[in-house]
């Protein structure tokens, strides 16, 4: 997970703030093979990669007479990204050509707590899609089709609807 942070002033300190740095004791980082991603409210177990941006369009005013600015002002969220699968219906194509938005909710949890990550998504419109064989998949026993990779590009569209999406942490 990258993310960046804006932030309306600093000060530089004497001192150094993290002098020894060591990780945290017992933490296991969340993991996608511990969480769950769902599509329209279905949970999809084949999702091999997800990528989402969340661009808030953050800005500083400029003020006559002050270095300092005197807030944040938030803009237009702009949320983008792509995800991958397995899958043997093409129920993910269908909603792609029929041009139809989805919800995506990704969950990851943390192991060993009761803690999780999760991002919800209810308006998602994906804006292309790829295909590939899969190799070795003749290989596989009762596939009633042959698995395709799926590579979706998503345009993830988050209206600012605060009951409809959720993002915690």
């Amino acid at each position: 997970m990258n993310f960046s942070l804006m932030g309306r002033d600093m000060e530089v300190a004497s001192a150094q703030h993290f002098t020894s740095p060591a990780a945290a004791v017992g933490n296991i980082p969340a993991s996608g093979a511990v969480g769950e991603i769902m599509v329209d409210g279905v949970a999809i177990a084949v999702v091999t990669a997800a990528n989402i941006t969340i661009n808030g369009n953050g800005s500083v005013g400029d003020v006559i007479g002050s270095k300092l600015s005197p807030d944040i002002f938030r803009g237009i969220i702009n949320v983008s990204g792509d995800f991958s699968l397995y899958h043997q219906d093409k129920a993910i194509l269908q909603k792609y050509l029929d041009e139809v938005t989805i919800s995506l909710a990704i969950k990851l949890d943390e192991p060993g707590s009761d803690g999780y990550f999760r991002i919800s998504l209810a308006l998602v419109t994906i804006t292309g899609y790829t295909m590939q064989d899969a190799a070795g998949v003749e290989a596989l026993e009762g596939a009633a089709e042959r698995l395709l990779t799926e590579a979706i590009s998503a345009n993830l569209g988050l209206l600012l609807r605060a009951v409809s999406n959720a993002i915690e942490i």
